[in-house]
C-alpha cells in the first residue's frame, strides 16, 4: 500500500463496500484529496437507503399479514412470529435509519480519532498495520458469506410451505444485522490493539537503569569519590565503569535530567493517547450501543426458539411440513442456536478484551509506582495516569443498559434455560 493507501478508512474498505450494499453507508468514509478531511460516504447512497428500508417495511408488513391470516395457536408459533421476527426487522430497519440519523457523521469522527491516535502510537508502522486490517476484513467476509448464505437458502426451502416470502425478508434482514455486529466487532478490536501497543509504550518508557531512575544526587565531591575508588577499585573520573564506560561524573546529573525528561515526556504522550482511544470508546458505543442490545434481544429469543422447537420435534407436539424430515427440521434449529450463541460469544468476548487490556494498562501502572526508588516527575506523572485510568475506563454497553464482557454468557445461558423450562411447561 502506498502513502495514499495507508488510511484507515481504506483498510476496511472490504467492509465499506458490503454495508453500501445493505444499505449501511454510515460505515463509509473517504477522504478529500484537495482538503485532506474525512467525510463520510456519498450522498448520493440515502437514495439506495430509501429503497432498502422500503424493502424491509414491505417485508415486515408483509409478516405482519401473514400473522394475521393465520391460525397461530401454539406457544411456538406465538414466540417466532408475534416476537423474534418483529425484533428482527426491527434490528435491521434500525441499522438503516440509524446510519441516516444519528450514526451519520459519526464514523467520519471515528476515522479522525482513529488516526491521530495510529499516528503518535505507530508512526511508519501504520501500513503494515492497516495492511493486515484489510486481509482481516476480507477473511472475515469471506468466512460470513460462506456460512450464512446457504444456511439461509437451506432455512428458506425447509419452512418454504409455511412462511411463504417472509422467509426470504427476514434473511436480508438477518444478514443486514450480522454486518453490523462484523462492523462493531472490527472497531472494538481495532481499540483493542491500540490499547496492546500502548501497554508495550508504557513498559517501554521506564526500562531505564536504576542509576537513570533514582531521584538522589549523586555527590562530586573529592572525599565520596575517593571512598568510591577504594570500594571498587576504579577510575576517579569514571562512574560504573562496567555499565556505562565513558560516563563522565560531571556528565552523570545532565544525562539523567536528560532521560526524566524522556521520561515525562513519554508519560504525558501515553496519557493523550490514552485519551482518545477512551473517546473512541465512547463513540463506539453511540454508534453500535443500541444494535448490540437488539442483537442480543434477538439472539436470545432465537435460542430459546429454536431450542424449544428441538424438544418440539423430539417430542411431537409440533406442525411439520410431511416432506421433510424431522432429523432436517432439528439440525437447522441446531444451526440457529450454534449462529446465535457464536455471535453473543464474539462480541461478549471482543469486548472483554479490549475492557481488559485497559485494567491491565491500569495494573501495569500500580506496579511502576511500587519501583524504587523513582523521579518525583515521573512518579507525579504515573500517579496522573493511574488517576486517568480509574476514572476514564474503557467499558463498552448495550446502549447503557448493561456492560458487555464475559459475564452476559452465563446470564445468557441461565436465562435462556429457565425460559425453555417455562415454555414447556405452557405446553
Amino acid at each position: 500500500m502506498n502513502e495514499a493507501e495507508s488510511d484507515i478508512e481504506l483498510a476496511l474498505r472490504p467492509l465499506n463496500i458490503v454495508s453500501r450494499i445493505l444499505g449501511l453507508p454510515h460505515f463509509s468514509a473517504h477522504r478529500d484529496a484537495f482538503t485532506g478531511r474525512v467525510k463520510r460516504g456519498d450522498s448520493r447512497n440515502v437514495v439506495w437507503c430509501v429503497v432498502v428500508l422500503c424493502t424491509l417495511m414491505t417485508g415486515f408488513i408483509i409478516n405482519i399479514i401473514s400473522v394475521q391470516f393465520s391460525s397461530v395457536s401454539y406457544v411456538f408459533e406465538i414466540v417466532a412470529f408475534i416476537i423474534s421476527m418483529p425484533i428482527g426487522y426491527f434490528g435491521a430497519l434500525l441499522a438503516v435509519f440509524g446510519g441516516m440519523t444519528f450514526s451519520r457523521n459519526k464514523f467520519s469522527r471515528f476515522i479522525v480519532k482513529i488516526s491521530e491516535i495510529d499516528k503518535g502510537l505507530f508512526g511508519p508502522k501504520r501500513v503494515r498495520i492497516y495492511s493486515k486490517q484489510f486481509a482481516s476484513c476480507i477473511r472475515q467476509l469471506v468466512l460470513l458469506l460462506f456460512i450464512l448464505i446457504p444456511f439461509y437458502c437451506c432455512d428458506s426451502y425447509v419452512f418454504r410451505s409455511e412462511v411463504k416470502y417472509v422467509y426470504g425478508f427476514m434473511h436480508v434482514s438477518s444478514l443486514m444485522k450480522e454486518i453490523v455486529i462484523l462492523q462493531y466487532i472490527n472497531v472494538v478490536w481495532m481499540v483493542t490493539d491500540r490499547l496492546q501497543y500502548l501497554n508495550r509504550h508504557l513498559e517501554k518508557s521506564l526500562e531505564l537503569p536504576a542509576e537513570i531512575l533514582s531521584n538522589k544526587r549523586m555527590a562530586v565531591n573529592t572525599t565520596c569519590l575517593s571512598k568510591y575508588e577504594h570500594t571498587n577499585q576504579i577510575c576517579p573520573l569514571r562512574f560504573n565503569n562496567y555499565k556505562n564506560a565513558g560516563m563522565l561524573v560531571s556528565d552523570f546529573s545532565v544525562r539523567r535530567a536528560t532521560r526524566s525528561i524522556c521520561q515525562v515526556e513519554n508519560l504525558i504522550k501515553l496519557r493523550t493517547l490514552y485519551d482518545k482511544i477512551s473517546e473512541v470508546a465512547a463513540l463506539i458505543n453511540g454508534m453500535y450501543g443500541i444494535h448490540v442490545l437488539v442483537e442480543l434481544t434477538y439472539n436470545f429469543l432465537n435460542v430459546v426458539l429454536s431450542i424449544y422447537g428441538v424438544i418440539g420435534v423430539l417430542a411431537g407436539s409440533l406442525k411439520l411440513n410431511p416432506t421433510v424430515s424431522s432429523s432436517c427440521y432439528i439440525a437447522i434449529y441446531v444451526c440457529w442456536i450454534l449462529v446465535s450463541v457464536v455471535s453473543v460469544l464474539v462480541i461478549s468476548v471482543s469486548c472483554h478484551r479490549s475492557s481488559a487490556e485497559a485494567e491491565k494498562c491500569h495494573q501495569k501502572t500500580q506496579k511502576l509506582l511500587l519501583l524504587e526508588p523513582l523521579r518525583q516527575e515521573t512518579r507525579c506523572q504515573l500517579k496522573l495516569l493511574s488517576q486517568q485510568l480509574s476514572n476514564a475506563k474503557i467499558v463498552f454497553t448495550a446502549c447503557g443498559v448493561f456492560a458487555i464482557n464475559l459475564s452476559i454468557l452465563y446470564n445468557f445461558v441461565s436465562s435462556a434455560a429457565t425460559y425453555v423450562i417455562v415454555l414447556v411447561q405452557f405446553k
